[in-house]
């Protein structure tokens, strides 16, 4: 009698595992496999010994930069609709599959936004930049408005470091040598150039002060820049849409030219969201927090929304 009741809760027991497994799987396929929480991805596995080194996301798609002993290794996977994923064809990718399109030497940095990517190689030279994917306003940088399906060289910049580089929404930027390079979409004033005009292949920015730039930031359609004068002030400019405020200009009149926004007396750190922007600033051993712009959903941290 005993036996039989420890077998039949032992039957209710796995019954019921079965049963929660059963609408935990189900659950999750309705959210489309969606999580809500860290989760240490198994395709770490895929990597072996490989070091990772950077990581960046895009509209749909992942990627990941390795290193092992035989260098630089770029993987990529997700949505692939306009070849945003470098591997020569538009399907899309469940896993990591390795870029073979790039040139051998170091992959300093790589960058997605949207539906295009950006990769800086260093040939032990000098920098290259490579981009692919969605080209409809020129964003890659390449002369045209044709998609790439594989990394393609950018020929139209200046010999010298690539320290950095950003994407916004179909437009991009690079810093060499302390000159702001911008091309894409401009509908805003977002290249920074004076007018409304797309361009398709990189162009100075010049309407910037004679300063040492430390850093550049590309929302959706805006762009943010910070200056140091030497004299221990780090000056931000800012530039492109600004129907929420988030230029930090005090109006919403957009710009379509580099315009002073703010003077720092610490280091800061800009990010630049969709339609709403952040500095963090070091001074004195305290850090402060700035954010201005769109506060539709409470993004800007102030406590209230609208």
């Amino acid at each position: 009698m005993i036996r039989n009741k420890i077998k039949k809760s032992i039957y209710i027991c796995v019954i019921t595992i079965l049963v929660f497994l059963v609408a935990f799987i189900s659950i999750l396929k309705i959210e489309g496999l969606n999580l809500s929480a860290p989760y240490k991805n198994n395709i770490n596995n895929f990597f072996n010994d490989q070091e990772l080194k950077q990581t960046t996301m895009g509209d749909y798609t992942s990627s990941i930069l390795t290193r092992d002993e035989d260098g630089d290794h770029l993987y990529t996977w997700g949505l692939n609709d306009h070849g945003q994923l470098g591997l020569g064809d538009k399907k899309e990718r469940l896993t990591p599959v390795e870029v073979t399109g790039l040139p051998s030497g170091e992959i300093k940095k790589i960058s997605t936004s949207g539906n295009h990517s950006v990769a800086i190689i260093n040939d032990g030279v000098n920098d290259h930049l490579y981009t692919w994917g969605l080209n409809d306003h020129g964003q890659l940088g390449l002369g045209d408005e044709d998609d790439r399906l594989v990394p393609t060289e950018v020929d139209g910049l200046p010999d010298g470091e690539i320290s950095q580089v950003s994407l916004g929404v179909k437009f991009s930027a690079v810093l060499i040598d302390n000159s702001v390079y911008t091309w894409g979409l401009n509908s805003c004033g977002q290249l920074g150039l004076g007018d409304d005009i797309d361009r398709s292949v990189p162009t100075k920015v010049t309407g910037l002060p004679s300063a040492t730039i430390k850093q550049i930031s590309l929302g959706e359609q805006h762009v943010g820049v910070y200056l140091n004068d030497g004299l221990h002030k780090n000056i931000l400019y800012t530039w492109g849409d600004n129907d929420h405020g988030q230029l930090g200009l005090g109006d919403k009149n957009s710009r379509n030219t580099p315009t002073k926004a703010y003077s720092f007396y610490g280091r800061i750190v800009i990010s630049f969201g969709s339609d709403s922007s952040s500095a963090l600033e070091y001074k004195g051993g305290i850090s402060s927090l700035y954010t201005w712009g769109n506060n539709e959903y409470g993004q800007l941290g102030l406590g209230w929304s609208r």
